[in-house]
């Protein structure tokens, strides 16, 4: 977010969501921005600013862990796990963009 904003905007990481919750309370910022929604009286509204995630792996191991998660993740993505996930965490909400079929079959896991 930070790109997006003026220059003489002072960023703040609050460590918690509680902490930024009691921060815009007490003044010490006047504004927060957090992962999902807070349940609690602030006013809020949608950033509209999806966030992509990524995995790091150190290019220099086998490949054969890579293509472990690229099975396990289609799996997870298969089974609707993180639709479920986010209605059993909220506030969280998930938003999908695959980069690829959530089909197993395409994805079948490395030898041991």
């Amino acid at each position: 977010v930070k790109s997006t904003l003026p220059s003489n905007v002072e960023v703040v990481i609050a460590g918690s969501t509680a902490l930024l919750e009691a921060m815009v309370t007490d003044g010490t910022v006047i504004a927060g921005l957090l992962s999902g929604t807070p349940d609690t009286s602030f006013r809020t509204f949608s950033s509209g600013i999806l966030s992509p995630q990524a995995m790091l792996l150190n290019k220099d191991k086998p490949s054969n862990l890579l293509n472990a998660l690229d099975a396990a993740i289609v799996r997870v993505i298969a089974a609707g796990l993180p639709q479920a996930y986010a209605r059993e965490y909220p506030p969280q909400v998930v938003i999908e963009v695959n980069t690829c079929k959530a089909d197993a079959s395409l994805f079948p896991f490395p030898p041991k």
